[in-house]
């Protein structure tokens, strides 16, 4: 699976952009439709190497996010979480899964949307998600650069933990919330 490399020009103006907030209306949270699974690398990839970059070696970024991964088992793995997609005009910028059993396996903003409401649209629904489905608790490893945005939505710390990814240990903390 491609993706874009650092010295990217369209990367490199995408980060020179505005970073403005959106409004609440313009960020659209919805189901993934067959055929975005590969959009969602982009989003994954971007918001491990331009934002979990910042708290992480460049192992351990490239060992979460390699620049090269199999398609056929990143379209298997999203097709099996059934994430949410959060879409601002005609593009994915974010997305977030939920378990029946309130596991939340991923949880991703476009490295170049964060700060602009896009992580908070997408918990908000989550949350009310969980609560329409009578989930009594969430859980899920965050990263450290995401604990700080999970613990303002009342997320607590059980355990900080280290996980072998592709031969790295990456930190991250086991952290739940009640509903």
């Amino acid at each position: 699976m491609s993706s874009r490399s650092a010295s990217d020009p369209i990367l490199e103006v995408q980060k020179t952009l505005p970073q403005l907030p959106l409004k609440k209306s313009e960020i659209v949270i919805r189901e993934l439709k067959d055929g975005e699974e590969c959009i969602l690398w982009d989003v994954f990839y971007s918001a491990v190497h331009d934002v979990a970059a910042r708290h992480y070696s460049q192992a351990q970024v490239d060992a979460w996010a390699p620049e090269n991964l199999d398609k056929t088992y990143w379209v298997e793995r999203i097709r099996k979480l059934q994430p949410f997609v959060a879409q601002s005009g005609d593009m994915i910028v974010g997305y977030t899964d939920l378990q029946p059993s309130g596991f939340i396996d991923h949880f991703f903003v476009s490295g170049n949307w964060g700060r602009r409401g896009v992580g908070t649209a997408l918990m908000t629904h989550l949350i009310k998600t969980a609560e329409n489905q009578k989930i009594p608790l969430l859980s899920a490893f965050v990263s450290l650069a995401a604990q700080s945005f999970f613990q303002k939505f009342g997320f607590e710390i059980i355990k900080h933990q280290t996980q072998l990814v592709r031969g790295v240990e990456i930190e991250n903390a086991h952290m739940t919330k009640n509903l």
